[in-house]
C-alpha cells in the first residue's frame, strides 16, 4: 500500500503493517471467499485491501471515500484489484451534496462533515479546506447495482448515525453484519454512541465487542471510549455466541 506521512494511520501501517488489530482479526476470521464488503470511510484503503484479499476474485468490495486527495491515494492503492470499486463520495442519510472539512495531510483521518474529533488546540492551528462532496445512501447505491452486502464497515467520523439512517432497507431485508466505530467525544450535533447501539438493537441486531477478533456479547453502556462494535442480525447471532 501507498501511505501518506505523517497522518497517524499511515504511520501505523508503515510501522506495524496493520491498524485496528481487533477489527482486522475479526475480518480475517469471518470474511469469506465470494462475499461482498462495503467499506464506508475507506481512507487510504487498508480495510479495502484486506477485504479484497479475503473475498477473492469471486467477491466484491466497494469503498467510499469523500476527501479528494485521500480518494486519489485510495484509487492508486486499489488500481490493480479487479474486485474493488472505489467511490468518491460520502455515505449519508440522503443523496445530494454536503460540506466536508479537510484538515490536510497530517490529519486526514479526522476529516468530517461535523466538527473534527481533534483537540481544540490542534483544530485552531491546522489549516483547513471545505469541500462540497457528493453524498449517497447505501440503500440507493446497492439497489441500483443489485448488490447484496454481507459485511459493512462504518467509520465515518461522527456521521455513523447518518450512514445507518441511509441503510434502513438493508438492515431490514439483507441483514448484513455491520462493524461500527463508537466513541463519545462530545462533537456538536453528533449523537452519542449509546444512540447508535440503540438504533441497531431496534432493528433486531445483537451487539458484540471484539477480543482477539472473536465477538463477545456486548452489554450496552451509557458512554463509550473509542472502539469498534460488531452488530449481527438476531437470527444469525447464534453463530457468534460463545
Amino acid at each position: 500500500m501507498r501511505v501518506r506521512l505523517p497522518d497517524e494511520i499511515s504511520i501505523a501501517i508503515r510501522r506495524h503493517g496493520f491498524i485496528e488489530y481487533e477489527l482486522s482479526a475479526f475480518l480475517l476470521r469471518h470474511l469469506r471467499t465470494g462475499a461482498t464488503f462495503l467499506d464506508v470511510g475507506a481512507h487510504l484503503g487498508y480495510f479495502t485491501v484486506l477485504a479484497a484479499r479475503c473475498v477473492g476474485e469471486s467477491g466484491r468490495v466497494v469503498s467510499f471515500e469523500p476527501t479528494p486527495a485521500t480518494y486519489a491515494l485510495l484509487a492508486q492503492n486499489v488500481a490493480d484489484l479487479g474486485n474493488v470499486t472505489a467511490v468518491p463520495a460520502a455515505v449519508w442519510s440522503s443523496p445530494g451534496t454536503l460540506s466536508l472539512t479537510d484538515h490536510g495531510v497530517g490529519y486526514s483521518p479526522y476529516n468530517s462533515a461535523y466538527r473534527s474529533r481533534l483537540p481544540a488546540a490542534v483544530r485552531q492551528r491546522v489549516a483547513t479546506t471545505v469541500h462540497e462532496v457528493a453524498a449517497v445512501t447505501l440503500d440507493e447505491y446497492v439497489a441500483a447495482r443489485a448488490l447484496t452486502p454481507d459485511v459493512v464497515k462504518v467509520d465515518a467520523e461522527s456521521a455513523e448515525k447518518n450512514v445507518l439512517e441511509g441503510m434502513g432497507r438493508l438492515l431490514g431485508t439483507v441483514r448484513p453484519v455491520v462493524s461500527l466505530e463508537v466513541g463519545d467525544l462530545d462533537v456538536p450535533g453528533a449523537p452519542r454512541s449509546a444512540e447508535l447501539v440503540e438504533f441497531m438493537v431496534g432493528h433486531d441486531y445483537r451487539a458484540y465487542e471484539l477480543s482477539d477478533g472473536i465477538p463477545r456479547p456486548h452489554r450496552p453502556r451509557s458512554s463509550y471510549e473509542y472502539d469498534n462494535l460488531v452488530f449481527v442480525a438476531a437470527e444469525k447471532g447464534h453463530l457468534f455466541d460463545v
